[in-house]
């Protein structure tokens, strides 16, 4: 696997904390990997958004603020909300049934790891991360998918730090379920806004859970 690929596997599985400083000989030790490889998958990450370029300090993982949680999902919800209509005006037969196996292995994934209840599980944030792409694929547009698919890994990652999120009435699974309907019927405007509100109501756990989090250190 590229240090790349290993390095965004890394982040996005929660190894490290926000703003956790990512110092290149460090991260080449045991990776049998040299440091202008590693400086290159560093730009690379830091260009998706999961890193951060610090002046004289190098590179750190993403930190996480109120203030950056809702920057990325109001840009989500600009950019999705163009190639979701997109998709209801293009796709065809072969995009319909991706949505709907997209969505099949998603509801049939569990949210928390069986393992640790305190931990989103893998599987469940890739076949999330899977469903959202299939909805948006029939648009037929690489760039802006490929944008798309970027801005869900690094909401992913704040969605793993915020864990655990504490008691809530959320129907996650009705919400996909209803994004599925929506996609074969056609209805652009309802996906649209279904998907606004998808995702600000997971920004707002993400904030309550952050000043939560916030709540407790100081106590």
């Amino acid at each position: 696997m590229l240090v790349y690929e290993q390095l965004k596997a890394e982040i996005l599985a929660g190894r490290f904390v926000p703003g956790q400083r990512l110092k290149v000989q460090e991260l080449c030790q045991g990776r049998n990997i040299n440091v202008n490889a590693m400086r290159e998958a560093l730009s690379r990450l830091a260009g998706e958004g999961l890193a951060e370029v610090r002046p004289r300090q190098g590179f750190a993982v993403i930190s996480m603020s109120p203030e950056q949680v809702a920057d990325v999902t109001a840009i989500r919800i600009e950019i999705e909300s163009v190639l979701i209509r997109w998709a209801f005006a293009r796709g065809d037969t072969a995009w319909e049934s991706g949505v709907v196996a997209a969505h099949h292995t998603l509801a049939n994934t569990p949210l928390i790891d069986p393992h640790d209840p305190d931990r989103i599980n893998d599987d469940w944030l890739k076949a999330h991360a899977a469903f959202h792409a299939a909805l948006l694929v029939g648009g037929g547009s690489p760039t802006g998918s490929g944008i798309a698919a970027n801005l869900t890994d690094v909401a992913d990652v704040y969605r793993r730090w915020s864990m655990p999120q504490g008691p809530h009435d959320r129907d996650i699974a009705a919400e996909h379920r209803k994004l599925m309907e929506a996609a074969l019927a056609r209805d652009a405007e309802r996906a649209a806004q279904m998907l606004a509100d998808h995702y600000n109501l997971t920004a707002e756990l993400l904030l309550q859970a952050m000043s939560a989090d916030e709540a407790a250190s100081v106590g």
